[in-house]
């Protein structure tokens, strides 16, 4: 019984770590799923701001006149990555402004910024180049940050259209037998 007694407040420290290992690799992941989602939606659009969205600029202006602070708000009407320069949401929402379940408590932003991809400085007039940022903050300290770069020259190489056999694989196929690949 004292041997039994005197290993209880170890074995409970034990679990009682283990199960708070397994809260925070967790959260981590609902970190990670948040930024990827987000930076997903944000490199499916085309990288020109020479463009900028007529609906996003409206819904922006609306959203601030009669909301105040949006929450981060619907962006249906997003139209470029640039529309998505600083962009953030407490709670985290999807595309149309609905608050995503389950993750009250969670805060999910969103920087993109022109760059020159020749020189790589930042906060150049280029509309044709962006480094986008993601950023998840959730309970218990947890943050995620993920960065990618995203070029208008990307959108010349995908395929835009709903037709399946208006694929854009020809322009990749010729590109890469001039480089001799």
């Amino acid at each position: 019984m004292g041997i039994v007694g005197a290993l209880m407040p170890a074995i409970f420290a034990l679990v009682g770590a283990s199960a708070e290992r397994g809260l925070i690799a967790q959260r981590e992941a609902q970190a990670t799923w948040l930024a990827h989602d987000l930076l997903a939606e944000i490199g499916a659009q085309p990288c020109n701001g020479d463009e900028p969205g007529l609906v996003a600029g409206i819904t922006e202006t609306l959203d601030e006149l009669l909301g105040g602070l949006t929450q981060g708000g619907s962006r249906a009407g997003y139209t470029t990555v640039f529309d998505y320069a600083e962009w953030d949401s407490y709670p985290p929402v999807d595309r149309n402004g609905d608050p995503l379940p389950g993750f009250e408590g969670w805060y999910r932003a969103a920087r993109v910024i022109p760059f020159d991809p020749f020189t790589k400085a930042l906060r150049t007039n280029n509309t044709n180049a962006a480094m986008i940022t993601v950023t998840v903050m959730g309970p218990g300290g947890i943050r995620k940050d993920i960065t990618m770069f995203r070029t208008a020259a990307m959108d010349l190489l995908r395929d835009t259209t709903d037709n399946p056999s208006d694929t854009k694989d020809g322009v990749l196929t010729d590109l890469l037998k001039e480089l001799g690949l």
